[in-house]
């Protein structure tokens, strides 16, 4: 996907033995990611001072900073018409694979969720990896808010990169935690519900604004770690109503 982005520049995929390419002297300078930020403060200054106000909060439609592949997302857009018919389609995932105790804090269940769904809507879903019970979790909830899900066939959600971001390219919005489903989803322009527990009400990529300022698409909600999640949930259920209908 970054190649089909940016034609211009070559990709090497991290691994874990280094490309003889760079070995072999292929590459005449080097730079240290630490150090690419320093090169770009005043457009980033100004990237911060278009982006604080207020209003891009609410627009329909974000750009899409990368380009998915176009027959892959025809495909999926399809998929999903059958699937939702006119009926707001979400995708939601509750968890990473990683269950650090300060990552798992902000991790909820799939009956959790679920409870931020309106009724009618349709949900994907996208939690890369989970297990049987989980899924029968998220179908009972499903049966008792009144919403629908579905399955995508024949898709590795950590390994089919190009079909995953066209997913999210078509959906409407994704609900989950802080991960790199969002900041995907952030990428092609498609609304992420983000919930996160921090006591002091926000994170360091907001850089002082009321979102993150290079992923407008990603709307934060956060609670103190004593609060329960249920007030989270029906804040978010809430702008969705107000957004999609139902």
């Amino acid at each position: 996907i970054f190649e089909r982005t940016f034609p211009l520049l070559k990709f090497e995929a991290r691994e874990e033995n280094v490309s003889p390419q760079i070995l072999d002297g292929l590459y005449e300078y080097e730079c240290a990611i630490g150090d690419v930020p320093r090169y770009y403060v005043e457009p980033l200054e100004k990237l911060i001072g278009a982006s604080s106000k207020e209003d891009q909060l609410q627009s329909d439609s974000l750009p899409s900073l990368l380009k998915v592949d176009s027959r892959k997302t025809t495909y999926w857009r399809q998929y999903l018409e059958e699937a939702c018919g006119d009926r707001p389609c979400f995708g939601v995932f509750w968890r990473s694979k990683i269950d650090l105790a300060n990552r798992a804090k902000n991790y909820v269940s799939p009956a959790l969720v679920g409870k931020c769904i309106p009724v009618g809507s349709v949900v994907v879903n996208l939690q890369y990896e989970h297990s049987q019970k989980e899924d029968n979790y998220l179908k009972e909830t499903a049966k008792i808010y009144g919403f629908k899900v579905v399955d995508l066939p024949k898709i590795n959600l950590t390994n089919d990169i190009d079909d995953l971001f066209s997913v999210l390219k078509v959906v409407d919005a994704v609900i989950g935690p802080l991960l790199s489903t969002s900041w995907f989803a952030a990428a092609v322009g498609t609304p992420a519900y983000t919930f996160r527990k921090e006591e002091k009400g926000y994170i360091w990529q907001q850089f002082g604004t009321k979102f993150i300022v290079w992923a407008p698409a990603i709307r934060m909600y956060f609670s103190r770690p004593s609060d329960p999640w249920e007030n989270t949930m029906s804040l978010i259920q809430s702008d969705l109503l107000q957004k999609f209908g139902r």
